[in-house]
């Protein structure tokens, strides 16, 4: 995954120093996995993700310095000219249809 988020910032980068704009690297989960997937590895999700992002393991680190924020939705990769303060977001929230239909579903079994 280190690789994947190297490769990430590398590209944004080179737009940054190209364009002089600053340029997010965001990556969804389903991106995430389908990338790590052509190489073998394991998918992850937000929850194993977090996990490791509160672990103390030392190995870890070089993991938190490549990662600007990350939520349900995906992580952001830092590029130059971001905030280098890393942010936690929050799980992914569910869809209001799903939502719905879970509350259909209670209802009807009440």
């Amino acid at each position: 995954m280190v690789l994947l988020l190297r490769d990430q910032q590398a590209k944004a980068d080179r737009e940054y120093a190209a364009t002089g704009q600053k340029v997010e690297a965001p990556l969804s989960w389903i991106a995430i996995n389908q990338l790590i997937g052509k190489e073998g590895n394991p998918q992850v999700t937000y929850k194993e993700f977090d996990a490791r992002w509160k672990s103390q393991d030392p190995s870890d680190q070089e993991l938190k310095d490549l990662v600007a924020r990350f939520d349900g939705q995906g992580i952001v990769v830092k590029t130059q000219g971001m905030d280098s303060t890393p942010q936690q977001g929050e799980p992914s929230q569910k869809s209001s249809v799903v939502s719905a239909a879970d509350n259909a579903t209670k209802r009807a079994f009440a």
